[in-house]
């Protein structure tokens, strides 16, 4: 059997990619909902119960006249699926590295979001609604970009990723095209002399 060569190799592993990346937005909400949602809420709540004796009803937590309602907008399923299509849009990842990279930058968005849940209750129950209010909203706001930003400078240091999601891809398939164009226009060329 004929091996293919890289160029033809690199196409269809971005084709792949790409395909996964768009297959990954149907659904993939749902999916991302139904893993973190329960990875969310129960340390947060362990958490919470070692500094107020708060009660847990699925995603409700109840302390004193508090009812906290953790909805899927605290679980930043959008964050994930970021991260996940920043992962899939970056050329040259081996798919072992890019199931480390996907578990290391899911894990630590995953700690940081707790850790946030965890602050921003306390923040309630300690000092009330104005102040838990004020800075929900300078989280919900900055929050979780600077998280996923963060997040991926953090991932592409550590793994030492060179490339850029989606410039990179697209450097390279430009520059296919014109070398694919040169050869052509040579083949013409030499076919008329």
């Amino acid at each position: 059997m004929k091996k293919k060569e890289p160029t033809t190799r690199y196409l269809y592993g971005l084709a792949f990619r790409l395909l996964l990346a768009i297959l990954l937005s149907v659904n993939s909400l749902a999916i991302i909902y139904f893993i973190f949602t329960p990875l969310t809420v129960y340390p947060s709540f362990w958490l919470i119960k070692l500094f107020y004796p708060i009660r847990i009803d699925g995603s409700l937590f109840y302390y004193s006249n508090y009812i906290i309602v953790i909805v899927n907008a605290c679980v930043a399923g959008a964050a994930y699926y970021l991260l996940a299509i920043l992962n899939l849009t970056t050329k040259g990842l081996s798919i072992a590295t890019r199931i480390k990279v996907f578990i290391f930058s899911a894990a630590s968005l995953l700690t940081l979001n707790i850790l946030r849940i965890v602050i921003l209750v306390l923040i309630l129950f300690g000092m009330g609604s104005h102040a838990f209010n004020q800075i929900h909203l300078s989280f919900w706001v900055f929050g979780s970009t600077i998280f996923v930003v963060g997040i991926w400078i953090l991932t592409t240091k550590i793994f030492k990723i060179k490339e850029v999601p989606v410039y990179s891809d697209f450097k390279e398939v430009l520059k296919l095209f014109k070398t694919g164009r040169k050869r052509k226009s040579g083949r013409r060329n030499s076919k008329r002399s």
